[in-house]
């Protein structure tokens, strides 16, 4: 796994070595702009509209527009002596309970490995946090911006999740609509809470994937071989107006689908469905 970062996780006067590692890796395909007449890739040049002309990197400056069409300019020395430096610390502000932290504040999360000489301050620290049942928050310079971060325990490895600082989060009362006064009928309530009971199931780490990169794959192979893509149909959702007979049909819906599963269990033989979950898992 590669490694995008090193430093030490710092807490009183403790010092955990630790390495930082990327937990998703992202799977989008990438496209280069094609001129369509010939084919040929197209590069993005930086052109001065003023000046008519192409500009070389040492050409151009950061700058803040303060008002329309004024700027303050802000040269790499401005800005390195402004910005902290990347620090090589992940340092615990303080802990607090695992689960305090709105999820609505947290980022993109890295997984963190003990460095060579950190192994058993990183046992200790983990241990330690699953017995308390405790995250800690913690600030962390990455690329040269300093961030609020949290520390959390996953499957006996610490992961490090940065943040939204408290004042780029919208407020809740922002959002449209929310305020509008409305009478809950008790028996939506009813079919709400049903339909609720029956679409819930725990999270499987297999069961999702992304259909569209899949569907995106298979165009383009099927183009490279100089075939004709059959494309899927596309299901058109029947729209309901009526919220309680929404809820009904959704609930009858869920029910038929339950029971034709159910059905495949059943006449399916169970040599054959153990073969077939054995091929999933590996």
């Amino acid at each position: 796994m590669h490694t995008i970062w090193k430093g030490a996780i710092t807490f009183g006067l403790v010092n955990v070595p630790v390495k930082l590692h990327s937990v998703a890796e992202e799977r989008e395909i990438s496209f280069k702009m094609i001129h369509r007449e010939c084919g040929s890739h197209l590069n993005f040049v930086r052109c001065c509209p003023v000046c008519e002309k192409h500009l070389e990197s040492s050409e151009i400056v950061k700058g803040f527009e303060y008002i329309k069409g004024k700027y303050v300019h802000l040269e790499k020395e401005d800005l390195e002596m402004i910005l902290p430096e990347s620090s090589k610390e992940i340092r615990i502000l303080h802990f607090l309970d695992r689960n305090e932290i709105n999820p609505i504040y947290l980022q993109k999360s890295y997984y963190l490995s003990p460095d060579t000489f950190g192994v058993n301050g990183y046992q200790l620290l983990i241990e330690s946090m699953k017995q308390m049942d405790k995250a800690a928050l913690c600030q962390v310079s990455i690329r040269s911006r300093q961030m609020l971060a949290t520390i959390r325990v996953v499957d006996d490895c610490l992961a490090l999740t940065t943040m939204h600082y408290p004042d780029e989060v919208r407020p809740v009362d922002a959002v449209p609509n929310i305020k509008l006064s409305s009478t809950i009928d008790q028996k939506g309530m009813a079919l709400a809470r049903n339909l609720i009971e029956h679409m819930s199931k725990p999270f499987s780490q297999t069961e999702h994937k992304d259909m569209n990169r899949d569907n995106l794959i298979s165009y383009i192979q099927q183009k490279i071989a100089g075939q004709e893509y059959v494309g899927q149909p596309q299901s058109s959702a029947t729209i309901v107006v009526d919220l309680m007979a929404a809820l009904q049909a959704s609930l009858e819906e869920i029910k038929s689908g339950n029971e034709i599963e159910s059905s495949k269990r059943k006449n399916f033989p169970s040599g054959s469905l153990q073969s077939s979950s054995s091929t999933e898992t590996a």
